[in-house]
C-alpha cells in the first residue's frame, strides 16, 4: 500500500467519508492483498469502487433481509461482503501493477455529553508511506466548540502527536492529521504493537454549534425539512435509578472489580433528590437492604449521604459465582418502580452471559406486560453477552443498548454511559408537523439530540 486517504465532509451534522488506498505490487508475478477497513458501526456504505488499469468498476450498496445497514454485494475483483464494523478486502493483483480502491461511507453524527464526536478508524495493517486525514466540517450554525483528540486505541493515546486545524470560523472547519512513517512506527511502538504494522486506532473530532431556540433547529432543503432538537435550558429532574447487576460465575475476577469500581463512582455521582435500587442476580436475586440483610423484597432509598456510604460498603462487597437469572431480576426490579411513583424510573442492567432462567423471547415479552413506564438501558459486558437481545430489551422499552468491550477501561466505559443517560431534563416530549406523524420521546436528557425529518406532502 502506497497511500491511504481519508477525506471525510460533514454537513448539518451528517457525515460522508470517503475511503481511497492505492496498493502496488512492484514484483514480477502476481500478489494477493489482504486488508482490512474499519468504519464505525451506525455507518452504511453507499459507494465502493476499484480502478484497475484506468477503468473504474463499481459495486452496488443493497439491504440484505434482516440487517438494518447496507452491505456491497462481493464482485469478480474479491471484495468481500460487508461484517460488523469490518470491510475486508481482498484481490490478486498483477505484476508491476496497481490498484485504487475507494469506499465511501455515510453516518448521522449523534450528540453525547454536548458534542458530536467523528471518528476515522485507521488500520491499514502496515506502515503506509503517503496517510493522510482531512475532515472539513460545514455547519448553517456557528461551530462554538472544536477539540482534536490524540490518536489512541482506547486504552493508549499518543498525545504529543495530534491533528492540525487549518480553519476555524464561523460554521466551517477543517482538520488535516498526516503522520509520517517515523510517526507510524513510533505510535506502534507506543501501544506496544509490532511497528511494521503502523497504525491501529482511530483518529477522533468533537465539536458543538451554536445553542438554538429552545425549540430547536429547523432547517429546509429540496423539499425535506429536518429538525433538531436538544435540551439545554432546564434543570435536571430527580430520577429513580435502578441498578440490575450481573454477579454469576462469569463475572469472578477483573470484571467483577471493574464493575464495583464503576458503581462505586456512579453511587458517589447521585444527586441527593435521586433514589436509588439495587439488584444483583446470579442463580437467584436479592435486593439490597441498607439496614441488614439484603431480601427479596423491594428497598429503594434516597441518596443521602449515609444511605450512600452504606451502598457503597456493600458495592466493594459484591462477590460473584452462580447461574444468570435474569427473567426474575427483571421483573422484580420492574415492580420496586412503583415504589416512587413520582420520580422518572431509569433501568440499567449489566450482563456478560445469556439468561439461565427464561428464553429471550420470554424475557422480552414478560418486560413488556410488566413495564408501565420504565426506560430500560442494557450494558452488554464483552462479546459473551446476548446482544441482539440486550438491544431489542432496551429500544422495545425507550431506551438503549451499549457493549462495554473488556479491557483497563472498562469501568470508565460504564462510568461514561451512565453519565449520559443520568441527568433527565423533559420527559414526554411530542411535536406536532401539522398534517404530518407526530414524534415523541419519554424522556430527553443531558446532551440527548432528537432527530426528525420528513418530506413536504
Amino acid at each position: 500500500m502506497t497511500s491511504l486517504i481519508f477525506d471525510s465532509l460533514i454537513q448539518t451534522r451528517y457525515a460522508r467519508t470517503k475511503v481511497s488506498s492505492t496498493v502496488q505490487n512492484d514484483a514480477s508475478s502476481p500478489r494477493l492483498f489482504n486488508f482490512t477497513f474499519v468504519i464505525p458501526e451506525t455507518a452504511v456504505v453507499s459507494t465502493v469502487s476499484l480502478t484497475l488499469n484506468g477503468v473504474q468498476y463499481f459495486s452496488r450498496p443493497i439491504q440484505k433481509e434482516g440487517q438494518v445497514i447496507n452491505t456491497p454485494t462481493p464482485t469478480s475483483a474479491g471484495i468481500s461482503v460487508r461484517d460488523a464494523t469490518q470491510f475486508g478486502v481482498r484481490l490478486t493483483l498483477a505484476a508491476r501493477s496497481n490498484v485504487v480502491f475507494s469506499l465511501t461511507y455515510e453516518e448521522l453524527l449523534t450528540k453525547q455529553m454536548s458534542e458530536y464526536t467523528h471518528k476515522v478508524h485507521i488500520s491499514p495493517g502496515q506502515v503506509v508511506p503517503h496517510l493522510e486525514v482531512r475532515i472539513r466540517i460545514t455547519e448553517p450554525t456557528e461551530i462554538t466548540a472544536l477539540d482534536l483528540k490524540p490518536f489512541t486505541n482506547d486504552i493508549t493515546s499518543a498525545s504529543a502527536i495530534k491533528a492540525s486545524i487549518l480553519k476555524w470560523s464561523g460554521g466551517e472547519a477543517e482538520v488535516q492529521y498526516i503522520p509520517t512513517v517515523t510517526e507510524q512506527i513510533q505510535m506502534a511502538e507506543l501501544f506496544q504493537e509490532n511497528p511494521e504494522a503502523g497504525l491501529n486506532g482511530y483518529l477522533a473530532i468533537s465539536y458543538d454549534v451554536l445553542s438554538p431556540a429552545p425549540a430547536g433547529q429547523l432547517f429546509v432543503h429540496n423539499n425535506y425539512f429536518v429538525h433538531f432538537f436538544s435540551p439545554t435550558l432546564w434543570s435536571a429532574i430527580p430520577k429513580h435509578a435502578l441498578f440490575v447487576l450481573d454477579v454469576s460465575g462469569s463475572m469472578s475476577g477483573v470484571k467483577i472489580q471493574q464493575l464495583k469500581d464503576a458503581l462505586v463512582s456512579i453511587l458517589n455521582h447521585l444527586d441527593a433528590s435521586d433514589s436509588f435500587t439495587v439488584v444483583e442476580f446470579s442463580s437467584s436475586y436479592k435486593i439490597w437492604d441498607l439496614d441488614g440483610t439484603d431480601t427479596l423484597n423491594c428497598h429503594t432509598y434516597q441518596a443521602t449521604s449515609d444511605r450512600i456510604s452504606a451502598a457503597l460498603s456493600k458495592a466493594r462487597a459484591m462477590q460473584a459465582g452462580g447461574g444468570t437469572s435474569l427473567n426474575a431480576a427483571l421483573q422484580k426490579a420492574l415492580k420496586c418502580t412503583s415504589l416512587q411513583s413520582k420520580l422518572d424510573p431509569i433501568l440499567v442492567v449489566l450482563t456478560d452471559g445469556q439468561a439461565t432462567d427464561a428464553s429471550s423471547s420470554t424475557i422480552l415479552a414478560n418486560v413488556k406486560a410488566a413495564n408501565v413506564n420504565t426506560n430500560i438501558y442494557s450494558l452488554a459486558f464483552g462479546r459473551g453477552a446476548d446482544f441482539n437481545f440486550l438491544h431489542s430489551l432496551a429500544h422495545g422499552n425507550g431506551g438503549k443498548a451499549h457493549i462495554i468491550y473488556e479491557g483497563k477501561d472498562a469501568a470508565q466505559q460504564l462510568e461514561d454511559f451512565y453519565s449520559s443517560i443520568s441527568t433527565p431534563l423533559l420527559m414526554d416530549v411530542s411535536f406536532n408537523y401539522g398534517d404530518m406523524v407526530d414524534v415523541s420521546t419519554k424522556t430527553c436528557h443531558c446532551g440527548f439530540r432528537l432527530v426528525s425529518s420528513r418530506l413536504f406532502q
